[in-house]
């Protein structure tokens, strides 16, 4: 049996799918990224999807796919490592299957009950994808910044991400660079080094060898009084996605301690 592709209805269909799958992956991955590479990037996964299904079909296409959404994680979220390239992939291919067999059937029902052609329906998804997806995008962006950022830092090569409550009420600083201070709950931390955990939470004498140059006495002012808090600088920090200097403390707290989150941080360094 024949089969008849229009390349314009296909391309279409592909960058609305590919310009809600990029903003779900970088919601759901907690990335930031700017408006013209999420339309570049779906631009692409776009361009590449049209020789897959013009020449594979069935288990194959899906398996070219896996390159298509790293391709596409590539254009939209710039050069990481590659274990968060692989888990950026995963979600992508994942979110991009199930929204084009969702596109696809809607298509196949509208043009059985209102008669309309697949050029219009393919259009007029990927026209009101735009706003959708820049609306909602901005929303969720708003809300998410005013209270909660994603934290990942690493410390004598283990790496470590938590997701935060954003607290004004932070203003801990290292007293020497006035980098901020954040505070982590210790259970959520269970990848560290035991030695550099314990440490921070209790510890006496000389710290670790691991991370003595880079550590500091922060002072703070609790409920209870003033008391002197154990800092390290992590070898790299980033805060949603994003580079920043800070110093992590730990709190003898479990997961989940901070309001549902595992840590708090200032807003100043979101």
């Amino acid at each position: 049996m024949e089969r008849v592709i229009y390349a314009d209805v296909l391309f279409l269909m592909n960058f609305g799918c590919d310009l809600i799958t990029v903003c779900l992956t970088s919601r759901l991955c907690r990335i930031k990224t700017k408006p013209l590479k999420v339309v570049a990037a779906a631009a692409v996964g776009a361009l590449l999807s049209l020789p897959v299904t013009l020449f594979l079909d069935g288990f194959t296409s899906l398996i070219a796919g896996v390159p298509i959404a790293s391709l596409t994680c590539f254009a939209a979220f710039g050069k990481t490592s590659f274990s968060e390239l692989l888990r950026r992939t995963a979600v992508t291919w994942s979110s991009a299957c199930l929204l084009f067999g969702a596109a696809s059937s809607v298509t196949r029902f509208v043009n059985s009950v209102f008669g309309v052609t697949g050029r219009t329906v393919a259009a007029l998804s990927c026209a009101a994808s735009v706003p959708f997806v820049i609306i909602a995008s901005r929303f969720r962006r708003d809300r998410e910044e005013k209270r909660s950022a994603y934290l990942k830092f690493s410390v004598c090569g283990k790496t470590v991400g938590v997701l935060c409550l954003v607290d004004s009420g932070d203003l801990l600083r290292e007293p020497v660079s006035g980098d901020p201070v954040v505070i982590v709950a210790s259970r959520a931390v269970t990848q560290l080094p035991r030695d550099v955990v314990e440490y921070l939470l209790n510890g006496s004498g000389e710290p670790p060898p691991g991370i003595a140059p880079r550590m500091r006495i922060i002072p703070a002012k609790t409920l209870i009084g003033k008391e002197m808090m154990r800092a390290v600088r992590p070898e790299c920090l980033s805060v949603n996605g994003t580079e920043r200097r800070a110093f992590v403390s730990l709190s003898n707290a479990e997961k989940g301690s901070f309001g549902t989150y595992d840590g708090v941080l200032p807003p100043s360094i979101t």
